[in-house]
């Protein structure tokens, strides 16, 4: 029996896909246990949840503080997995700066010249979706950068803003797919079409982006193939290789995006 935790946000989307993964390579020889981890849980209140003993805890980061990392990994055996460096051992790094310049290039390529980017200041983000964005940005288009709470009224509130300055854009990109929601919300209000009037994206996939209208394109990190990694390690019986120590993202073209109008 393989004995496993997660603590992850309420809306992380890769928690699911990540057990997904684990399952599908242990099968019924998994017993699991999932936490809906908050920033000022401390590691005792989360040790009492979980229990003594365990085979790995995996930690999402924005899950638990920083400071409470320490105590978790004395307890456990412990893998880290998201957007910072700042875990020396045991830590798969989501890069967040690699997906905000993937889906710049994509809209540049697709020949928008002025994109906006409206980022989310929840987990640590901001920053490295911005770094992204200018990168892919460079000197061939003008940057227009906002920033919101991750909610879909930020997103909404960010779109009705650029609106009412009246700063042209052709295309925006949303840190997660809830900024997305209000942003095709404020749009669809004012009478634009999406991607007819404006190409939309998101840095973030979800069960429901693909349901959306139009359906989401999106960038995606692979949980799943990243819990058959964890599940290999763990019937190895380590948690090193063949864990990789950087996860790159991927592209999911839907219906959002498309070249910009010529008039």
């Amino acid at each position: 029996m393989v004995r496993l935790g997660m603590v992850a946000p309420l809306d992380h989307p890769l928690s699911s896909e990540i057990l997904q993964g684990i399952q599908q390579e242990v099968g019924s020889a998994l017993c699991w246990s999932v936490v809906a981890g908050q920033p000022w849980q401390t590691a005792p209140g989360l040790s009492a949840v979980l229990g003594e003993s365990l085979d790995l805890l995996i930690l999402l980061d924005g899950a638990f503080h920083p400071t409470e990392y320490a105590a978790l990994a004395a307890q456990y055996p412990t893998l880290t997995i998201g957007p910072h460096s700042h875990f020396r051992d045991n830590h798969v790094q989501l890069d967040a700066v690699a997906a905000s310049e993937l889906a710049t290039r994509h809209l540049l390529e697709m020949g928008h010249q002025h994109i906006a980017f409206v980022g989310s200041c929840q987990h640590g983000l901001l920053a490295l979706h911005q770094k992204g964005f200018l990168d892919a940005i460079g000197k061939t288009a003008a940057p227009l950068l906002l920033a919101g709470d991750g909610s879909e009224k930020s997103g909404h509130d960010a779109v009705l803003d650029l609106l009412a300055r009246q700063i042209p854009f052709t295309a925006l990109i949303t840190s997660n797919a809830r900024m997305a929601s209000g942003a095709r919300l404020a749009l669809y209000r004012r009478g634009l079409q999406v991607p007819h009037d404006v190409s939309l994206l998101a840095l973030e996939d979800t069960s429901s982006t693909p349901c959306m209208i139009p359906p989401l394109t999106t960038v995606h990190f692979p949980g799943e193939q990243l819990g058959q990694h964890i599940a290999c390690a763990l019937l190895l019986n380590q948690i090193q290789p063949p864990l990789p120590h950087v996860l790159l993202p991927a592209l999911l073209l839907r219906e959002s995006t498309t070249s910009p109008r010529t008039s």
